[in-house]
């Protein structure tokens, strides 16, 4: 009951691009003084852009996992002074200056961390420790559902923060990752595809790039398995492919759209495909064509017109049997009607 309250704050949350607008928000939030709870999937940069806001803002930055730390490490140790019980705060507890203290997987961590953050919220203070005033608390985490490991947060807890859902966006990754100067090939794939972060994050990219600029004399076998390791064996190989030149092949709806056409003929070169033995290329095409379809209304677009749907079906008939099954599974999976004759 509790995840699913929690779920439904979740989606009423307002949404905001990781980059550019992330930081401006972040920056407002500071100068408000108001802790930010920022909630999206894992590898968005969500921790790196609150370095940079901080970095911006001219202030320092300090991060702590909570998920890895014990109670002491947080609250401090007790100490008998005399007839009382002090409390020595942790080293890095900022004592002076001003900046963010972003604290990681708030949902993740035990109740018993939860509890102390709450103080740090509200008091600004943890037993005899003051935090300084120009020190803001911050807060990432991943969000309920979506297969991971996370405990609920009470109201009470989510009332102190400014939530927003971050989002990933490629045109604000693409500006970040040229000045970062990323691998160019890399550049040139994510720009490629605006559906790039439906089944990747940018994390995976920034990975990616890294495996690239350092691959030197490694074999392309090493180097694939490296790629796939991060972004996995689908993606990995649409990449490659397009690294050699063989893509961009024809997007899905170039593909559909030409297929039948005379002066275009997508289905000869389909069948050329298999019939050389080029299953690459048509699991290329399958793998882009599952990524589109994702977007239900995509998918409709095509079915619900008798040509598109006629290009569907002679694409899928004219497929190796393995590949046609596979699409055809995954279309039945998402509830749609695989188009007849």
């Amino acid at each position: 009951m509790i995840l699913e309250l929690e779920a439904e704050v979740h989606s009423l949350m307002k949404r905001i691009k990781a980059g550019k607008p992330l930081v401006e928000f972040i920056k407002l939030c500071y100068l408000a003084n108001q802790p930010p709870l920022l909630v999206g999937k894992h590898g968005l940069g969500k921790s790196q852009i609150l370095e940079q806001s901080a970095e911006e803002l001219g202030i320092d930055y300090i991060c702590r996992d909570l998920s890895l730390m014990e109670p002491p490490d947080l609250v401090g140790m007790p100490k008998i002074d005399e007839e009382t019980t002090r409390y020595l705060p942790p080293a890095f507890l900022p004592r002076t200056g001003k900046g963010l203290i972003v604290f990681e997987e708030l949902n993740r961590c035990p109740s018993y961390m939860r509890s102390p953050c709450l103080q740090l919220l509200t008091a600004r203070a943890l037993n005899d420790y003051q935090l300084p005033k120009g020190w803001l608390p911050c807060a990432a985490i991943n969000p309920a559902g979506g297969n991971y490991e996370v405990h609920e947060l009470d109201n009470a807890l989510l009332s102190r923060f400014v939530k927003v859902e971050v989002i990933p966006d490629r045109n604000e990754w693409l500006a970040w990752a040229g000045e970062e100067k990323l691998h160019p090939d890399i550049l040139e794939y994510v720009s490629s595809d605006n559906k790039i972060f439906t089944d990747t994050s940018p994390r995976d990219w920034c990975m990616a790039s890294a495996f690239l600029q350092k691959a030197g004399k490694v074999s392309e076998a090493i180097l694939d398995v490296a790629l796939a390791g991060v972004v996995g064996r689908e993606r990995a190989m649409v990449f490659k492919g397009f690294k050699k030149g063989s893509m961009p092949l024809p997007t899905p709806m170039q593909l559909l759209k030409g297929y039948n056409d005379p002066n275009i003929n997508y289905q000869r070169k389909v069948l050329a495909w298999k019939q050389n033995g080029q299953l690459d290329v048509l699991e290329n095409l399958v793998y882009s064509m599952k990524v589109l379809f994702q977007d239900s209304d995509a998918y409709h677009v095509v079915a619900d017109k008798k040509v598109g749907a006629k290009a569907l079906l002679g694409f899928l008939t004219d497929l190796p049997s393995d590949l046609s099954m596979e699409l055809a599974e995954f279309l039945t999976e998402l509830g749609y009607a695989i188009p007849k004759e």
